[in-house]
């Protein structure tokens, strides 16, 4: 399903075929019985979910968060609502029914979580302890070779077996068995996924299992010097290194917090920047469990060294009091180090930079050719379609009425630093710059001149008479060579006025070419801009009037067009905002009163959007959304949601 309509248009529900596995730390796991298919999440998590008993589409339900404080950070929110409709926890009218869960293991032995975890235990201390004591101390023949690859692959079977009965006799559900015959390993393998239905000592059980027989065969034949025993005591060091399963586990039943899945494996498309895989590749362990995973990573380290060593017939203890071999294992240590902090800082950089600098290559080579003088006095007709597709204006006009216009439309071309429209002069004529950047400024009666905005393609020059008169016009000055397509007043006033109306008409060419040019809406999309200057009012503010007091309820989101004002706090001015500044998000987001007063220094136009308006707005457009959240969190100094840290579920 496209993730955009899953967002904005879907109406989702909760699948009533879902079942709570045992919470470990307050995270657990969800199953979907129809699918057989799980999602890990916690309680604040599980509490989204449950708002969608009743149906409704993503905007309204984080509607309704952010109304009551509830809200989680947004990348968790879309992240967990694309997992859990791919999961088939939510469902919707338009979901296929999921395949059926595959057939579960049929009755079988009892094989109690204690027996399973004391012969795990018992076996993974005698394969240290042999490790120790009697490692192999020559390479195997090709017989004992593969005596020893039959060996591997019986246990790895036997533990999967074993595996599936402890997880049978809990109430777990193992499924999939089947025999894996194209592996280098052929072998018995079942499904073991609903461990993470289970409690703690079950998962743990469930997870070393699987390599108990074979760390209890290498142990059998390293006690006995046995040949053979080169093999699966090769295969225990691989299968049980530091990352694996089974370590893993134990790392969860000695403190570490489960993964949620929101964490990894984004499907969400706003997580997969890489900032945001940076952040969730980076995050580390706290407690007993780094110390744990540094330990048991040591352990691995000398049990490998040991049985290398052990078989290439050199003594290790000879090899220690030897001044070389520390040197060469500083050294060893130190390049490790040193390559490993090198790689991770070239990747932070790269992460850092590449988003960065292809958007500087990009605005460096659109900029380079705005630049190259325009010697055609016409458009080609793949030009003009292009233009009128990014106007703001004219790209909402049917296709007849884009026709009939493309023919009466005519072609302008300036050279740089000309003026291109003067105030209180007008030219006859409305333009839309096709190649080229110009800039909008405004002198008021000292003599005192103001940038009032940047113009790029698409923007409209010269209806300002028509369309806001009672505003001072501006001065249009040209930054680039221009490429202007014009049309006169009266063509502009039957085939765009009449049909759109003067004050949509005048939100699209004036409000929206302003917006665009906000650091704010760099990375939205131009129907996203076009959206927020259709619901965009404006606002003229005289000096001193105040805007916000403390403790008004959030009412508008504010846009400066024109002005100055400032932002005060027990009489301390924090902060003066001038064009292009904006407030009021937070507030908004946060359904709290306002902490500052703001109150206009100069003669001010604003752009004012309702709260009811801002809000739908947001939870339409998840780009917008996570853009604010991410602007607002940085003015607060603090992630902006999750709000608040107890949730409701009614």
């Amino acid at each position: 399903m496209d993730e955009n309509f899953l967002l904005t248009l879907e109406t989702l529900s909760l699948n009533r075929e879902i079942t709570r596995g045992v919470s470990a730390r307050g995270v657990f796991a969800i199953k979907n019985r129809d699918s057989g298919t799980y999602l890990v999440v916690n309680d604040a998590q599980l509490a989204t979910l449950e708002a969608f008993r009743m149906q409704q589409t993503v905007p309204q339900m984080l509607g309704r968060a952010i109304h009551r404080r509830t809200c989680l950070e947004l990348s968790e929110f879309y992240e967990l609502i694309v997992k859990a409709h791919h999961a088939g926890v939510l469902t919707s009218e338009s979901t296929l029914r999921p395949p059926p869960a595959p057939p579960a293991l049929k009755k079988s032995l009892p094989f109690p979580t204690r027996l399973a975890t004391g012969w795990a235990s018992l076996a993974t201390a005698g394969f240290i302890g042999m490790i120790a004591l009697r490692p192999p101390s020559s390479l195997p023949t090709w017989i004992d070779a593969l005596v020893g690859w039959v060996i591997f692959c019986v246990s790895l079977s036997v533990g999967e077996l074993a595996a599936a009965l402890a997880l049978r006799t809990a109430g777990g559900e193992p499924v999939r068995a089947r025999f894996i015959w194209a592996s280098v390993c052929p072998r018995y393998h079942v499904d073991l996924s609903d461990a993470c239905m289970r409690d703690l000592p079950v998962r743990v059980a469930v997870a070393l299992l699987p390599l108990t027989p074979l760390l209890t065969a290498s142990a059998v034949g390293l006690a006995f010097f046995q040949g053979w025993a080169f093999v699966p005591t090769l295969a225990s060091l691989v299968l049980f290194h530091p990352r694996s399963q089974a370590v893993d586990a134990l790392r969860l039943l000695l403190g570490r917090l489960p993964r949620l899945d929101t964490e990894q494996n984004f499907l969400f498309s706003g997580n997969r920047w890489p900032r945001r895989q940076l952040r969730a590749f980076l995050k580390i362990e706290k407690g007993w469990a780094i110390g744990w995973y540094i330990g048991g990573g040591l352990l691995w380290i000398w049990m490998a060294v040991r049985f290398i060593y052990s078989t290439a017939g050199i003594s290790l203890s000879e090899t220690w009091v030897q001044p070389l071999f520390w040197q060469g294992v500083a050294a060893i240590v130190i390049g490790s180090v040193g390559l490993t902090g090198f790689i991770i800082l070239t990747s932070i950089a790269a992460i850092a930079v590449r988003r960065r600098g292809a958007r500087i290559i990009a605005q460096t080579r659109r900029r380079a050719r705005r630049w190259r003088s325009p010697k055609a006095s016409v458009l080609t007709e793949d030009e003009l379609i292009t233009t009128l597709g990014i106007s703001p204006l004219f790209r909402t006009l049917d296709r007849i009425t884009q026709a009939a216009l493309a023919e009466r439309l005519g072609v302008a071309t300036h050279p740089a630093w000309t003026t291109l429209v003067t105030s209180g002069s007008p030219s006859g004529h409305v333009s839309i710059i096709a190649k080229g950047s110009a800039r909008a400024t405004r002198r008021f009666a000292d003599g005192r001149k103001v940038r009032v905005q940047n113009l790029v393609e698409g923007d409209v020059l010269g209806a300002q008479e028509l369309l806001d008169p009672d505003t001072p016009a501006f001065d249009v000055e040209s930054r680039t060579p221009v490429v202007a397509l014009t049309l006169s007043y009266k063509d502009f006033e039957e085939t765009v006025v009449q049909r759109l109306g003067r004050e949509r008409t005048h939100r699209l060419a004036h409000h929206c070419s302003f917006l665009r040019s906000l650091h704010l809406c760099a990375n939205w999309q131009l129907t996203s801009i076009a959206r927020l200057a259709e619901l965009a009012d404006v606002r003229h503010v005289e000096v001193g009037t105040t805007v916000v007091n403390v403790g008004s309820e959030p009412w508008l989101f504010f846009v400066v067009w024109e002005g100055e004002l400032e932002v005060k706090r027990n009489g301390r001015v924090l902060a003066r905002m001038g064009s292009g500044d904006f407030f009021g998000e937070v507030d908004l987001l946060q359904n709290s009163a306002a902490i500052v007063e703001v109150a206009a220094t100069r003669p001010s136009r604003l752009l004012c959007v309702q709260r009811t308006d801002f809000l739908r707005f947001v939870t339409h457009n998840h780009r917008v959304a996570l853009s604010l959240e991410q602007v607002a969190s940085k003015r607060l100094g603090r992630p902006i949601f999750p709000l608040q840290a107890s949730f409701e579920t009614n």
